[in-house]
This record gives C-alpha cells, sequence and structure tokens, in this order.
C-alpha cells in the first residue's frame, strides 16, 4: 500500500505517513462492499457458574486474561477482532484483505483458542465453581456485507446472513467442541478432519444446516494457492501443437479443417491458440477473431457483429452514413441470392436499408444466413486463413445458426474454443453429419510441463522443490491457477531471489496463499489502491471488454488515466484494440465476475444505470444497435420503466431479423418484470402492446404454452 498523499511505500499497521506525515485509512477499504469470510464466535462454557460463584473482580480478572489472549491470537493468524459480547469473542478472516485460507486461520486460531482457556483451569478454580472452563465455537464461510470497523465506537459493519449462521452454530456447540459449516470444511478438508453432524436445525432457518465437527488438524500438510504479474512461456502441449501446425500447414493449400478446443476455464485454450496465431501470421496467413460473452447470449449475431465490427473498423461513435459506407466497402461485390450482402450486414448493426425494409422476415432471416457465411468465405478467400472463435459457451442460438453454414463454405482452419457445454456438445454432433469436425479437449499440465512453465515465470531458474510439489498436487496444472499462483507469491514476498535464485521465505502450508482462482483473484485486487480497485469495480459492471469513452464518462478521476496504466501495468486488464476505439479487457473471464460480485449490489445497481445512461447518450443517432446491451443494464439497476421500453424494442428487433427464440426470451422478460408487481393505471397500455408483438413471436416461434 502506497500513502495517497506522497506515494512512499506503507508498511506495517502506520497510523501516519513516516514521509510526509499524512493521517493514513485505518482500513485498508475506502468503502463497504462484498467480501467472502470465515466468522468464528467462541463462547466460554462455564461462564454463568463462573459468575455465580466468584467475586465480579475475580470474574473479570478471568475474562480479561481470556479476552487478551484471543485478541492476541486473532491478531496473530491476521483476524480481525469484531467484538466481544458478553462471555463470547466474533472474529473475522478475510475483512481487510483477502486470503483464501482465511477459513484454515480461522479454524487454528479457535483451537489455540480453545487451548488457551483450557490452561486457566487449576484444581483451584475447578473447585470453587464445580466445573472446568472450557470453549464452544461456531465457524462458517461465506459473503458478507463488510465496511469499517470502528472498536472505539461500538460499531461494526460484518453484516450477513454467513454471521448469523455461526453464531447459531456457536450455540449448538458442546463444551470444547468446534461446529463449522459446509463451506468452511469444503476450503480446510485437506488440514482438518470433521465428523458430519447432518443438517441441524438452527433458530432463524426454515430449513436444517448441514454441520461438521472438528476432529483435529490432519498428519499431512494442506493447500494454500496465489497469484500474476509475469507471463509464462507457451509449455507443454506438444501433441496438442502437433496436430494443429499440421492442419494449419493443410489450410495453407486450401483444406478445410474445424476444431472444436474444449477445456475448463484456466486451461490454456486460448493461449494454445495464441500460438497457433503467431505461426499463421508468420507464414503470411490471415487471422479473424472474434468471441462471444456472457452478456450477449441474447442478442442474436452478435459473435458476427462483433468479427465484422473489427474487420471493418467500425467504431462505436460513428454515425450511420459513415457505417453503412464501411459495410458496403467490406462487402463490395459480395452476392447472395442475386441481391447485395452489404444490407444484410449493416442490418446486424440496426441499419435499414430499402432493399430490406418490406421483406418477408423468414426471407430475411435466410439472406442474412447466406450473407455472413458469404462475406466470411469470401475475405478468408482472399489468401490462406484461420478463423478463431472464442467462448462458444455463451453463444446466442443464432449465432449457432449461423456457424453450419460459415463452416460449410470455408477452406481454411476453424479453431471454436469453449468450456464443457451442452448445447455446443450437440452443436457438434449435429456438423458432424455433414463434415469432419475434431473435437480437441485440453488436459491439465503433466508435472514435467508445470515445472517447465514455473521455470519461464522465474527468469528461467530453478524451482524449488517444495513450490514444485505444492503446484503438482494443489492446482494440479491449470496453467492460469500456476500463473497467477507463482506471481503472487512474488509479489506478497513469499517467493524472492537473491543471488540468481529462488527461495520461498516460509513453507507454503503457512503462507497467506488462497486455494481457488477466486481467492487468487481477490487476495490481488485488495491489494490495489482504493481509486484502482473502484475504477476496476466500474469497469466490471460494463462488461468484459470495455471501451474507455464509457468508463470516463462515469468515471471522471483527475488520475483516470494514469490508474488504467497502473492496472494494465499490474496485468489486469489488457488493451483489447487501440483502433477505431480505444478497447480494453479483464485479463480474464473469472477476473472481472470476481470484481464485479465484490459491489454491493446497491452499488452495482447504480454503476448499471449510469452505464445506460451513458450509452443512451452516446449511441444517440444510432441507438437501435444497443437495444439489447441498454436494455440488460436498465434490468440489472432495476430501472423497470427503461428496462421493459428496450425489452421491448429488442424483442421487436428480433423480430425483423426473424430471430425468434431471442425475441420470444426478451419479450417474456419485459413480461416478467412488467408483471412482477400490481400492474399500475399506467403500465397497462403498455401491457397491451407488449403481448400484441409478443403474439407475432409466438406465431413464429410455434409456442403457444
Amino acid at each position: 500500500m502506497n500513502c495517497p498523499q506522497c506515494k512512499s511505500p506503507i508498511t506495517g499497521d502506520a497510523l501516519f505517513c513516516s514521509q510526509c506525515g499524512a493521517r493514513l485509512e485505518a482500513s485498508g477499504r475506502s468503502a463497504e462492499e462484498r467480501k467472502k469470510v470465515t466468522v468464528f464466535f467462541s463462547d466460554i462454557s462455564g461462564y454463568t457458574a463462573l459468575s455465580e460463584k466468584l467475586d465480579p473482580e475475580e470474574v473479570k480478572e478471568i475474562m480479561s486474561r481470556i479476552f487478551s489472549r484471543a485478541a492476541s491470537i486473532v491478531k496473530e493468524y491476521d483476524g480481525h477482532l469484531d467484538k466481544f459480547i458478553g462471555d463470547c469473542v466474533m472474529a473475522v478472516f478475510g475483512f481487510d484483505v483477502t486470503r483464501e485460507d482465511d477459513a484454515v486461520r480461522a479454524l487454528r486460531a479457535a483451537l489455540e483458542i480453545h487451548k488457551a482457556v483450557s490452561l486457566l483451569n487449576t484444581e483451584e478454580l475447578k473447585e470453587r465453581i464445580g466445573r472446568d472452563l472450557s470453549v464452544h465455537t461456531g465457524v462458517n464461510t461465506g459473503v458478507v456485507v463488510a465496511g469499517d470497523l470502528d472498536l472505539e465506537k461500538g460499531t461494526e459493519k460484518v453484516l450477513g446472513d454467513t454471521v448469523n449462521v455461526a453464531s447459531r452454530l456457536a450455540s449448538t456447540a458442546k463444551a470444547g467442541e468446534i461446529v463449522a459449516g459446509r463451506t468452511t470444511v469444503h476450503e480446510v478438508e485437506r488440514y482438518f478432519e470433521f465428523e458430519e453432524l447432518g443438517a441441524i436445525s438452527l433458530k432463524g432457518k426454515s430449513d436444517g444446516v448441514p454441520a461438521f465437527r472438528l476432529l483435529g488438524p490432519r498428519t499431512s500438510t494442506g493447500r494454500n494457492l496465489m497469484l500474476k504479474g509475469r507471463r509464462a512461456e507457451f509449455t507443454g502441449r506438444v501433441e496438442e501443437m502437433k496436430l494443429l501446425t499440421e492442419r494449419l500447414q493443410m489450410a495453407k493449400s486450401g483444406v478445410k479443417a474445424v476444431f472444436f478446443i474444449r477445456g475448463e476455464a484456466g486451461t490454456g485454450k486460448s493461449r494454445l491458440v495464441e500460438e497457433v496465431k503467431h505461426m499463421a501470421e508468420a507464414d503470411g496467413m490471415a487471422v479473424l477473431e472474434a468471441s462471444c460473452f456472457d452478456y450477449t447470449r441474447g442478442i442474436p449475431y452478435s459473435l458476427w457483429t462483433g468479427l465484422f465490427g473489427s474487420l471493418f473498423s467500425l467504431a462505436e461513435n460513428e454515425t450511420p452514413a459513415t457505417l453503412s459506407r464501411k459495410i458496403e466497402e467490406g462487402c463490395a461485390g459480395i452476392i447472395v441470392d442475386e441481391r447485395p450482402a452489404a444490407p444484410f450486414i449493416a442490418g446486424l448493426f440496426a441499419l435499414e436499408s430499402d432493399e430490406v425494409r418490406n421483406m418477408d422476415a423468414g426471407l430475411l432471416k435466410g439472406c442474412t444466413l447466406k450473407s455472413i457465411a458469404s462475406v466470411v468465405s469470401s475475405i478468408c478467400g482472399k489468401k490462406p486463413s484461420v478463423l478463431i472463435l472464442d467462448d462458444m459457451h455463451w453463444a446466442d442460438p443464432s449465432t449457432l445458426e449461423v456457424l453450419a453454414p460459415v463452416l460449410e463454405k470455408n477452406s481454411y482452419l476453424v479453431l471454436c474454443l469453449y468450456r464443457p457445454s451442452d448445447q455446443v456438445t450437440a452443436l457438434i454432433k449435429e456438423l458432424r453429419a455433414g463434415m469432419p469436425i475434431e473435437d480437441l479437449f485440453l488436459e491439465p499440465l503433466k508435472r514435467d510441463d508445470s515445472a517447465g512453465m514455473i521455470r519461464s515465470l522465474l527468469d528461467g531458474c530453478e524451482v524449488p522443490e517444495e513450490l514444485l510439489n505444492f503446484v503438482s498436487l494443489q492446482i494440479k496444472g491449470n496453467p492460469f491457477y500456476i500463473e497467477e499462483t507463482v506471481n503472487n507469491l512474488v509479489e506478497s514476498g513469499i517467493l524472492n531471489k537473491a543471488d540468481g535464485c529462488w527461495t520461498l521465505a516460509r513453507k507454503l502450508e503457512n503462507a497467506d496463499i488462497p486455494s481457488t482462482v477466486q481467492g487468487i483473484i481477490s487476495a490481488r485486487i485488495d491489494r490495489l489502491e482504493p481509486k484502482q480497485k473502484h475504477l476496476l469495480q466500474t469497469a466490471s459492471v460494463i462488461g468484459q471488454n470495455f471501451f474507455r469513452s464509457i468508463l470516463t464518462r462515469i468515471e471522471k478521476a483527475a488520475e483516470l488515466e494514469e490508474s488504467i496504466e497502473l492496472l494494465k501495468g499490474k496485468d489486469l486488464i489488457r488493451e483489447f484494440r487501440a483502433q477505431p476505439d480505444l478497447e480494453y479487457m479483464f485479463k480474464h473471464a473469472l477476473m472481472q465476475d470476481v470484481v464485479y460480485n465484490s459491489l454491493l449490489k446497491k452499488e452495482r445497481r447504480r454503476i448499471h444505470e449510469d452505464v445506460a445512461r451513458v450509452m443512451e447518450e452516446l449511441f444517440a443517432d444510432r441507438i437501435s444497435e444497443f437495444y439489447e446491451s441498454i436494455a440488460f443494464h436498465y434490468r440489472q439497476s432495476e430501472n423497470t420503466e427503461k428496462a421493459v421500453f428496450y425489452l421491448m424494442k429488442a424483442g421487436k428487433k428480433c423480430i425483423d431479423k426473424y430471430a425468434a427464440a431471442e425475441a420470444n426470451e426478451f419479450y417474456r422478460n419485459a413480461y416478467d418484470l412488467l408483471t412482477a408487481k400490481p400492474l399500475a393505471a399506467a403500465d397497462r397500455p403498455v401491457l397491451l402492446r407488449l403481448l400484441n408483438d409478443w403474439g407475432w413471436v409466438l406465431y413464429f416461434y410455434v409456442d403457444f404454452t
């Protein structure tokens, strides 16, 4: 962390900057946010007997010793002592900075508190109060709303069901027991052994809550993980690269090859294809790229609009006339069923023309499909080409419908990347009936390949054996996890280089290394300056890819440019393309998810509203192109009136394209929003128009249920 005034590094728990004297924030967080934490409540068993049999001064002295020792233990494990309530201690782990072994730390702290209280027992004390003093504890992990702690004022802002369940679990525990919730157990089960108690009834919970009694630590070492800043060389995937290289050479000779490359998040699909892309470009081949996004699943032909937007250099702020001219130039000479393709491609961007304005919807759809396939084929036919289609598991139905005619026309290499998905699996089965399809599954990296990857991250130096063992056993060959883990160890000072050698400052099982990629990212985000973190959160609401023009209209901070450069330098965001408009992207889709989910829901709603409003202003002269995106943001902001308006506009746009599946979804969403509450008089005409338009969709969709 750096001083907000003079930028000097801040270490420890300093209250003032040692260079300029500026007062520092007590907490690393500047505002309330949603965080995953582990909470425990430890109650004294025998407190009633203690209070009944001993003088109040003696009781106070004993409790002071217990609380003092508890506070020391919690701090030792980097937790926050939230409060003392009578005979109860409440502690929170992951409050300021996320460490994905927070649950492990919480349990270890709880065990030490139990031990510390047991050491207070003497024969004299037992004789006087009639029993031993002990502790019973409840531990739970989950999302809370976390704010600034102020113990002096008696305020605490760690709120949520996670806290309540931890308290209730403590009340069910017997003397000396630690009872944990399911999420906690899931995160620490490699460190500790538990006895399952089944679903137990807790006050205030309608259903039983799974609970587990802690039996003790396991004898074997557990897991920890962490993150990124260096980029690894491409390692492993020898067989996959050999196969793709052969197909690349065949594609240069005009032989068709279609690959569907499947793998879980982080397994290296994009990195593998990046290597193929570099080879193709080095050989003088053309490379065409487009991606699907989670938020575009309901936008018809979203993959292809993205592809043409890139190919024709269509800028977000250009006039309809300029867009039409660029599309005309890009599609020049391409004819579909004796009609030029340009008007149908322009229709994807909500640009109407006389050629298509009064065309039958069914005929329009058919011509649109053929036009997309013909334009892609024509562009790729000018020279040997590679077509890369990323994140196909997020593809909208119309995008997938176009894929077959595109692939049928191709004489080039096509690489479709996806995570395991039923809809893509069904599509592959369908496509195989008419053409050869190769499905490539990426397994985790082998141990030697993982070692090679780490070695490249460590400047070619030897990898510490303990780190390699840890990566092999805990990360299990996920390249993204490996890259993030090594970088986080370097950034946090656990992995250090001296005299050309890398060494671990301490054993990894005792280090604050996250155990999941979500924790990895959270830990890294928590180390940002507040203004950088806030900027990243705003960007996460805009989307995985975001234009600088939208971001700058929402965030008007004086040092915005500097913050963007710092985020790029930390490899949290990357420049996607500079022309025709500056566009950034999150390093990984999971990065955006974690950052987005750290925002309070009310803050998300506010930013979604701002994004929608800015888009209305920016794209006023071509707003029909963005109906779907604006509807999405207004829906997320819970602005029902605006959301319904744009959902209906998006639905009508889909009808005009004969995209019945998408239109049906837009109208259904609008109907659900409008009827979620008792209908106001002003909404009745809107509902009538909605139902009337929706009826046409059902007519095309043949769905009257």
